[in-house]
């Protein structure tokens, strides 16, 4: 299966709207999204899943910290020098002054919750 390269950058624009510019790339199949997004004055909570598998690359955050629930499926991180591989019910958090990579499998689903670094 392919991935449509409009629907991708859609996806990407409308994440990115919430979190922060980044390359997203999809492995296999059609991108299944959903985005779900709540603001609190400084603080948001979201919903994200992809569908298929993808790879996601920020540059660092910059001005906010995410706090990422793994609620199905799993994800690979990579932040600075540092490596984990989470599964349902585990937590990262993500610094906003290093560069990560995330992959995650086909169906993960994430409760992240933004905090701005102020």
């Amino acid at each position: 299966m392919s991935h449509d390269p409009d629907r991708a950058d859609d996806i990407r624009s409308s994440v990115g709207r919430v979190f922060c510019p980044h390359h997203l790339d999809p492995k296999m199949g059609r991108l299944d999204a959903a985005i779900n997004h709540a603001p609190l004055q400084k603080t948001s909570l979201n919903y994200l899943t992809y569908g298929p598998a993808v790879t996601i690359e920020p540059d660092a955050l910059q001005d906010f910290f995410l706090v990422q629930v793994q609620l199905a499926g799993a994800i690979d991180i990579r932040s600075g020098g540092q490596q984990a591989n989470l599964g349902a019910g585990e937590a990262s958090v993500l610094s906003p002054t290093e560069n990560t990579r995330m992959s995650w499998s086909p169906d993960a689903a994430q409760l992240i919750v933004r905090f701005d670094r102020t």
